[in-house]
Order: C-alpha cells, then structure tokens, then sequence
C-alpha cells in the first residue's frame, strides 16, 4: 500500500492532484486506514495514471468520472489498460 505521498511520486502527479483526485470520485477501489488516510496499491496507482492521461488529453473531469463507472454487469472495477501492455 502507498500513501498520497508515494501515489504522488510514483505518478508524477503532485499531492494536491492525488488528492483532489481521489475527492472527486475518479479513483474507484480507494482504501483508508484507520486515521481515514488514503492507501492506494497497484490498481488504484494505475487509475491515477490513467487519470492523467485523459486529463492531459484534455478531458474534462465529468467526464472521466463517467468513464470510470463500472459497465461490466458485476459491477466490477474496470481496469485501465497499462501503457507497457
């Protein structure tokens, strides 16, 4: 599990985006501990990234909150495609 701070560096995003982020519901499967931090593993990490990526493409945040929903008929968290994949 990562923290905001390693989120953000392991991102390139910075601590305020991490966060502002995560409050504006873009990162689904995001834990909290006990003291309600943020944690983030692998997935979460790589939803961070593809938030960038659509932000960077210009993508308003309304709308990559609607490509996040889950579409599968489980409810299931749809996973970004990884760019080295």
């Amino acid at each position: 599990m990562y923290t905001v701070k390693e989120a953000a560096q392991i991102t390139g995003l910075t601590e305020h985006a991490v966060r502002f982020y995560t409050d504006k519901g873009l990162v689904p499967g995001l834990k909290r501990d006990g003291n309600h931090n943020r944690l983030f593993d692998d997935g979460t990490i790589n939803w961070l990234h593809g938030v960038k990526c659509l932000k960077a493409s210009g993508m308003p945040i309304k709308a990559i909150k609607e490509y996040r929903r889950p579409r599968v008929p489980s409810g299931g968290m749809r996973p970004f495609r990884s760019a080295t994949h």
